[in-house]
This record gives C-alpha cells, structure tokens and sequence, in this order.
C-alpha cells in the first residue's frame, strides 16, 4: 500500500500542471459538496414543512386540495426524489474526484477526457437541477396559497443552486483546460 501512495503523490507531483489538476479537482469538491449540503437542507427544510400540511389529504378535504392534480403526500415525495437526488450529487462529487486521482495515476488520457465530458455534463445538471427546485416551490406554494395555509415554502433554494452552477462553470473550464494543456 506504501508503495501505491508513493507512485500517486510522485505522479501528483511531477508537474505544475498535475499540481493544479488535483489542487483544482480536490477544491472544486469541497465547495461543490458544501453548496449542494446547503441546497439539501434548505430542501429538508421545505420537506419538514409539507410534512405538517399532509394530515389534510384526507378524503373530506380532497377535492379542495388538490392543486393540479397533486396533495400533499405526494408534494412530500417529489421533495424526497429532490433530497436524494441532493445526497446522490455529492457522492458523485466525491467519486469524480477519485476518478480524477485514478487518471493521474495511470496516466490515462481517455478517462481525463471522459472526466472533461461529465464536467460538461454536471453544469447541464445543476441548471436543470434550478429549474426543477423552481417549478416545484412554485407550483407547491400556489397549493398552499389555495388553503390558506400560514408558511409557505421559501425560494432561498434558488440563489445557492445558481452559485453551484456558477461554481460548476468556473471550475469546470478551468480543470478542463488544465487537462488539455
């Protein structure tokens, strides 16, 4: 095992270039997994909140409830598909890093550029990611303003996923053109 970590830092190390590949992926993990944390509590948060508003799915207040077809049950669970896609992101995060670490140490051209394609990717997916979180407050928030109810959910979601994807664009390009050079 010594002897692997000794040919990983050595490769790590042989250039400014691996330098910066490694420094730029290991940063960009760490950020990109506070800001989805965040993202995921305040959609826990909004979570907690429908939680308290489904004890009125109940079959007398059915008609009245439904807002495009919808209760709150099953508000909750798109809201549970959101939180696991939240908690899915930043174990891809942590495994897109080791795979960076993975093509330093064999040297392998291909999986530096497949990396470089799923970088793409991820900016595609938190942008879509923002639009999903949108359409959900929104349509939920028109639910709860039907019934009157007291809390509504929040859009603070919004501003911390357009800074990921920000972040995303940013540290993306700049580790693409590392790669490349």
């Amino acid at each position: 095992m010594r002897v692997f970590y000794n040919k990983l830092w050595a490769r790590i190390t042989e250039s400014r270039w691996t330098i910066s590949y490694i420094s730029f992926a290991v940063l960009q993990m760490i950020i990109a997994i506070v800001i989805e944390a965040i993202i995921l509590q305040k959609n826990e948060n909004s979570y907690g909140t429908l939680t308290t508003y489904m004890g009125d799915d109940d079959k007398e207040n059915f008609e009245k409830i439904v807002y495009k077809k919808y209760t709150y049950t099953q508000y909750s669970k798109q809201f549970q598909s959101i939180i696991h896609g939240n908690i899915w992101f930043m174990v891809f995060e942590a495994f897109l890093t080791a795979l960076c670490f993975s093509s330093l140490f064999f040297q392998n051209t291909i999986e530096v550029i497949s990396i470089a394609i799923i970088n793409v990717c991820l900016i595609f997916f938190a942008g879509v990611q923002i639009y999903q979180s949108n359409k959900w407050i929104i349509r939920v928030n028109s639910q709860i303003e039907l019934d009157l109810k007291e809390i509504s959910l929040t859009k603070d979601v919004i501003p911390w996923e357009a800074l990921q994807l920000n972040d995303r664009f940013y540290f993306r390009f700049d580790s693409f053109w590392i790669q490349i050079i």
